[in-house]
């Protein structure tokens, strides 16, 4: 009885054999959509032609801003203001530009929103000696009611 080692057959075949009996993958000249492909004969019977895109229209010209009209304020309402109000009335003004009300909102947003300061580590020892203390606490006692009958 034999054991172990080479046996007749085993194994990968070599690639020169495999590569022979693969057959070929055909090319399409017909895409998914029914078109031709760039890579189709000329007189390719099947699909129809590629629809050339349509031309994408005309930038508008961009006019010059002036910054102190654009912000859509009277010279009354800007008088007095401290930076901070002056973005938050930008940003509300519906006679500003979008632009100029996004770029106000971006200024203003970190004056609004402040980041939370990071806890020390004494305080968060502490947050996490809460936090384990809840898991673990004791039960409430069930609440002790007369059945039927009245209290007393």
């Amino acid at each position: 009885m034999a054991r172990g080692g080479a046996r007749p057959g085993a194994g990968r075949k070599p690639k020169d054999g495999v590569e022979a009996k693969r057959p070929r993958k055909k090319k399409a000249f017909t895409a998914a959509d029914g078109t031709k492909t760039a890579d189709a004969p000329e007189n390719w019977p099947f699909g129809r032609a590629p629809e050339a895109p349509a031309p994408a229209p005309a930038p508008e010209p961009v006019k010059p801003v002036d910054p102190d009209s654009e912000d859509g304020l009277t010279d009354e309402q800007r008088a007095g203001l401290a930076p901070l109000d002056y973005l938050l009335a930008v940003m509300r003004s519906p006679g500003a530009s979008k632009s100029a009300r996004l770029q106000a909102a971006i200024q203003a947003a970190p004056y609004m929103h402040a980041k939370p300061a990071p806890l020390g580590k004494k305080e968060g020892q502490k947050d996490a000696a809460k936090k384990a203390a809840s898991k673990f606490a004791p039960a409430v006692p069930p609440r002790l009611a007369v059945v039927g009958g009245k209290k007393g």
